[in-house]
């Protein structure tokens, strides 16, 4: 009865690996570049980003601004405070709105803000300038430790920590997913010296 339990066992971790990896091809059936291939592999096995309905990654589609509010959420760990059905400060995210609870975090923590209007524009494709920003906020840099003007003093920062390393991009860009990934594997190997 014991062996028949350890082979059931070893069954279990053999189709587990088999649709683990079976997973990571479909996610990244279409995305060419084998850097964010590699990241998208990566930061999902983390669970910090997931395909579309698909179950492909979509590496062109921009990024809107609840998306990368969710992705540095969870990349912080924080993914379990985001709680749903939460009211926000900004008037066009609605508690019931998936992306609440993340919006909520990000914004207590820093890392983005809403527009002086009282808006956040959650489904509003989010710039390479704004997305490199939210990324050097995440890593803990403020508009206090950087010099110069927004945004190329956070497109100078990242650069010098190689967060954009083999990303080809103009700040007013919209960032597409594929770009958003390699950053935030990027960033995930910063070594912080502030």
């Amino acid at each position: 009865m014991k062996s028949l339990k350890y082979v059931f066992i070893s069954i279990m971790i053999v189709l587990v690996m088999v649709s683990t990896s079976f997973a990571s091809d479909i996610l990244t059936s279409d995305i060419e570049n084998e850097d964010i291939k590699e990241a998208v592999v990566k930061l999902n096995a983390l669970g910090i980003i997931n395909g579309m309905e698909d179950g492909k990654y979509h590496p062109q589609n921009p990024v809107t601004r609840e998306q990368l509010a969710k992705i540095l959420v969870v990349t912080l760990g924080l993914g379990d405070t985001a709680v749903s059905n939460v009211e926000t400060q900004f008037s066009d995210v609605d508690k019931s709105r998936w992306s609440a609870g993340y919006i909520n975090v990000a914004v207590e923590k820093g890392l983005v803000k809403g527009y002086t209007d009282g808006t956040f524009g959650p489904s509003k494709p989010v710039s390479y300038a704004e997305a490199l920003t939210m990324i050097a906020r995440t890593l803990g840099y403020s508009d206090e430790d950087l010099v110069g003007e927004w945004p190329n003093n956070y497109i100078e920062k990242t650069a010098e920590l190689n967060i954009t390393e083999n990303i080809t991009f103009e700040a007013r860009d919209i960032a597409n997913r594929g770009s958003v990934a390699l950053m935030i594997k990027n960033a995930l190997e910063v070594q912080i010296e502030k």
